[in-house]
């Protein structure tokens, strides 16, 4: 019969189909997880490099450093530090250029956000840091939008946010917490790296955009204001080809990491003590494969991975490597995957 014919070749095309797409996630399954090792003995190395990139100002030879001290004048040149700018107002309105270093005596309060007036060079970042033995404290955080090369280093937000629209961003070995919100960063191509981040009402890290790297951090106690209607995770990801690794991330209302889009590599991030610990929602209208890997997860009380059959963007349509994850939930399920267009590969994982 021509119809039963034609029904036949269909159905043998959708499963030849599905598993050609099948045997490519399980390639990308296998060469991530030999990549997991590599990643992490890197991970060190580049959250260190960063750092000292940061604090030494590596750029152009004409770069000049200025240092800011509540004991100084913004009359000052701000050149040394026996003749250092008072005020991060003065920072503000300081005709910086690419390479430029400005420090900030460490232990000191400024009572000015820090907003940078100007973009950096992909090879000569503005950077901004301290120093001394300690932090200084900015409360009323750090704000900049549509800026582009700019780093920061070891800064203290007490009661204040970062919040940055920009790209090639980094952020390392700050503190920000007891604010409404901890990072907000929108844009591409952002370092996030080694900070500590805690208290926060709404989500700890909230990120929007495509290539960022969040390495080494610790998100503890976010999303504590109840009054806030919609969901609060440590970290909410929304960013194509995110890599989430080696983070420690506690105590959180509703996601540890609540991801959004596609291509994400979550790998080897301690998360406990919420309902979920990694979560997928389909916002992304593209489909990819993310692979999540070698993460610890414990304590959740609804699942600790949850894969949702639809949001925003329609079905969900990513394909997922689940692999080798250590699974310890205290209630509810280990794995709760939903249907979705793509692919599983699940496997290895301790506690299944």
């Amino acid at each position: 019969m021509p119809g039963a014919s034609t029904a036949r070749t269909a159905k043998a095309r959708a499963v030849a189909h599905g598993a050609v797409r099948e045997a490519k996630t399980r390639a990308f399954a296998h060469e991530a997880a030999r990549a997991v090792k590599r990643r992490g003995i890197a991970l060190c190395a580049a959250v260190l490099g960063c750092a000292v990139l940061v604090a030494a100002g590596a750029g152009p030879a004409s770069a000049r450093t200025f240092y800011v001290s509540p004991h100084g004048s913004d009359r000052a040149a701000g050149t040394s530090p026996v003749r250092p700018w008072r005020t991060v107002a003065r920072v503000n309105r300081a005709r910086l250029a690419p390479g430029d270093v400005v420090l900030l005596r460490g232990g000191a309060t400024f009572r000015h956000a820090l907003m940078p007036p100007r973009s950096g060079r992909p090879n000569a970042p503005i950077a901004f840091g301290s120093y001394g033995r300690t932090r200084p404290r900015l409360p009323r955080g750090v704000w900049f939008r549509g800026l582009h090369d700019l780093k920061f280093d070891r800064l203290a937000l007490p009661h204040a946010s970062f919040v940055g629209h920009g790209d090639r961003i980094a952020l390392t070995r700050s503190a920000i917490g007891r604010a409404r919100m901890g990072l907000y960063a929108n844009g591409s191509d952002w370092w996030i790296a080694a900070n500590k981040v805690h208290r926060t009402g709404d989500s700890g890290l909230i990120l929007i955009g495509e290539r960022m790297t969040v390495a080494g951090n610790r998100i503890e106690r976010t999303g504590r204001d109840r009054n806030i209607p919609w969901g609060k995770h440590g970290i909410y990801l929304r960013v194509a080809a995110a890599h989430v690794v080696g983070n420690t991330i506690r105590r959180f209302a509703d996601n540890g990491i609540s991801v959004r889009y596609r291509n994400s590599v979550i790998e080897h991030n301690r998360i406990a003590g919420g309902p979920i610990g990694i979560a997928w929602f389909q916002n992304d209208h593209r489909a990819g494969i993310s692979s999540w890997i070698a993460n610890e997860i414990s304590g959740t009380t609804a699942a600790a991975i949850y894969v949702s059959p639809a949001d925003a963007a329609g079905t969900t349509r990513e394909s997922f490597v689940i692999t080798g994850n250590r699974l310890r939930p205290r209630a509810g399920q280990l794995l709760n995957l939903h249907r979705t267009v793509g692919s599983y590969v699940v496997a290895g994982n301790e506690g299944e």
